[in-house]
């Protein structure tokens, strides 16, 4: 029964943490097999300009805030920067939270209306593990 136990929250926190979800909990599961949430805890978010999710800012907003933060002591250790420019999508990549030569010359070249994709963040916490975060998309003002 323990080791049933034992697989189920295991196969809790590995899902979570494999595929990225914002939420992680722990299930205890007592002999009786009646079941219980201990707690619930939000994961690491990725910011940038203070802000998550979908959102919009001026192209000087963009360029005065070049590095993505995350919150709960994990750092960003990757992430893409997609935006169509022309008839062209152009993806840049880096590996850390600030924003390499080339992904600021593509945000010049971003006019009002169009949409800039941050993702495949991935944030290491201070125990080495390494997380998928959500993305973030910003429409130019």
């Amino acid at each position: 029964m323990k080791m049933k136990m034992f697989c189920l929250i295991f196969l809790l926190i590995f899902s979570t943490a494999v595929f990225g979800q914002e939420d992680t909990a722990v299930l205890n599961i007592k002999a009786d097999q009646s079941k219980s949430l201990i707690s619930k805890s939000h994961g690491p978010v990725a910011k940038l300009a203070g802000k998550s999710g979908s959102f919009s800012l001026t192209k000087s907003e963009i360029l005065k805030n070049l590095i993505l933060t995350v919150d709960s002591g994990y750092n960003i250790i990757y992430f893409e920067m997609a935006a169509t420019v022309g008839a062209y999508e152009i993806v840049k990549s880096t590996h850390c939270a600030l924003f390499t030569a080339e992904m600021l010359y593509l945000v010049r070249k971003l006019e009002a209306g169009q949409k800039l994709y941050l993702g495949n963040i991935t944030a290491k916490s201070p125990d080495g593990i390494t997380r998928k975060l959500s993305p973030i998309i910003i429409t130019v003002k």
